[in-house]
This record gives C-alpha cells, structure tokens and sequence, in this order.
C-alpha cells in the first residue's frame, strides 16, 4: 500500500529513496522498522482477564457423559447459550443467570459449565442431544463425529441458515465513534433464514435432560 502511495515525506529524509519503492528500500537495509508488541499483548490480555474470571468463577463446571460416544464437535466447538432465549442484535452473554457454556472434550464427554450452580456429572444421551444439537446450531460450516448414524445430516440442514457470528458495528458519537462487538447465533444473509424462527428459543436446559 505504500509502495502505491509513491512517497513518503511523512517519513522524513530517506537514503537513496529517489525512485525507489518501500520495499526496495527495507530489502536493502536503508529502511529499517522496530516493532513493538508488549502494547497490544497487553491490551489482550487485559480484555482476556475478565473472560477468564467468569470462567473460572462464575461457572460451576462438570462433565456429561455419552455411553455410546455421540458426542459431535464442529467448527465453533465452544457453545454458551440461555436456553429457550435470544437476545436479537444484542447477542449472547457469556454469563448470567441461566446461562450454559459447553466444550467437546471426546466422543464420551462434554464439560459443561453451569451459571453459579454445582451439578454432580452424569450419563445422559437426551442431554449429550441437546449438547449436540448446540454444536449444529453454532457451526460455521461443518461438524464432526465418530459416530455413524443417519441422525447427523438433517441436524445439519435444520441450523443451515444459521451460525454463530461476531458483529462489529460502529457507531456515531459527539467525540468519535464507539465500536460495539456483538457475538450470537445470526441468521446468513438469505431471505430464507430471515423467515425462519432463531434456533436459540428451541435450546432446553441440560438439567431437565438429566
């Protein structure tokens, strides 16, 4: 982009620059750059450390077991939903009353993560369904299992117009602009889907399913 520009008084009084690229003059050595990450390491890790408090103490967490190995893991394998709700352009709290977080661990296993209620792990295949069914209706694009059965291709069609999507949106503001980050389960851009009824309201507790 800036060998586009074509100069780069910005930059000050270069060595030989006349007629040459930026590129040409960072190949050669007359243009050298010093990057320094520790800011923007810092800036994530400072937006990371209050997503690792709520994991770690707002959820209590377990494990629901498959029996037969059914657990299916797809392309967004982290699921946290407030069952039978949908927040609309708001998107998903990661946390809060009722809320539900989900990881894959094996074809036997999913840790589970209940808003600030203890559950002793168990053995459930209407549970692991459910589970499952959140990992459909997150997906991107594919999902995973090593378990054979004719039950996986209509789960796929059922969230196809749907996904987990982030939004970044930015708006107006008298010093600037705010920039807002949305993350939830949206429908793709199709006349179809924006027919169709957000999968989240269909999403039942993993309790009731114990």
């Amino acid at each position: 982009m800036m060998d586009q520009r074509g100069a780069f008084d910005e930059l000050g009084p270069l060595p030989d620059a006349e007629n040459r690229s930026l590129t040409e003059l960072l190949d050669s050595g007359a243009l050298e750059f010093q990057i320094n990450n520790a800011v923007y390491l810092d800036k994530i890790f400072q937006m990371t450390k209050q997503t690792h408090s709520i994991l770690l103490n707002g959820f209590r967490w377990n494990l629901v077991k498959s029996p037969l190995g059914r657990v299916i893991i797809s392309d967004h394998p982290l699921t946290f939903v407030h069952p039978g709700r949908h927040f609309g352009l708001y998107g998903i709290p990661p946390g809060g009353d009722d809320c539900e977080m989900a990881f894959p661990l094996s074809k036997h296993l999913y840790l589970v993560g209940l808003w600030e209620r203890e559950f002793e792990s168990f053995e459930s295949e209407e549970a692991v369904n459910e589970l499952n069914t959140r990992q459909a209706i997150f997906a991107s694009r594919h999902f995973a299992t090593s378990f054979e059965s004719t039950e996986w291709l209509p789960l796929a069609l059922q969230f196809r117009n749907f996904s987990f999507r982030t939004k970044a949106d930015t708006l107006e503001h008298p010093a600037g602009a705010i920039h807002s980050i949305t993350g939830g389960v949206f429908p793709i851009e199709s006349a179809e889907a924006a027919e169709e009824e957000n999968p989240l309201l269909g999403t039942k507790p993993i309790i009731a399913q114990k």
